[in-house]
């Protein structure tokens, strides 16, 4: 790919979607030969920041599955049903629990995750397949 757009803005979504190689035309045009000779022999050809994005990236999921992985059976409906839209009272009624309880595991969950709202931590259940 080879583009005028900003390499951190792009050249971690076209190696996600497969893209072997990603140049930004505002750098030194003179990568674009050594790009293209580590594409044909079968490299890719990414800016460093990109490449290290992305292992910042596989590091979150990494820790992500971890946390999940501990979940209780319980924590892990709580979560589903919250990152699929139900509110605390609703939950509470599905699982002949108490509101507040739910609300106990709702805090735990933003804690453990570390994140600071609802929409955030379904995101985070999404991207992991938990829902």
């Amino acid at each position: 790919m080879l583009t005028s757009s900003n390499s951190k803005n792009f050249a971690l979504r076209c190696l996600q979607a497969g893209a072997a190689g990603f140049l930004c035309k505002n750098d030194n045009l003179n990568e674009l030969a050594n790009a293209v000779k580590a594409i044909l022999s079968g490299y890719s050809y990414f800016p460093e920041d990109t490449i290290s994005t992305l292992q910042q990236n596989t590091n979150a999921a990494c820790q992500e599955s971890v946390l999940i992985a501990q979940l209780t059976d319980r924590e892990i409906t709580v979560l589903k049903l919250l990152a699929s839209g139900m509110n605390n009272q609703k939950i509470a009624d599905a699982l002949l629990i108490s509101h507040k309880t739910v609300s106990t595991y709702k805090v735990r969950l933003l804690k453990r995750f570390n994140v600071s709202n609802l929409v955030a931590l379904a995101e985070l259940a999404k991207r992991n397949s938990v829902v």
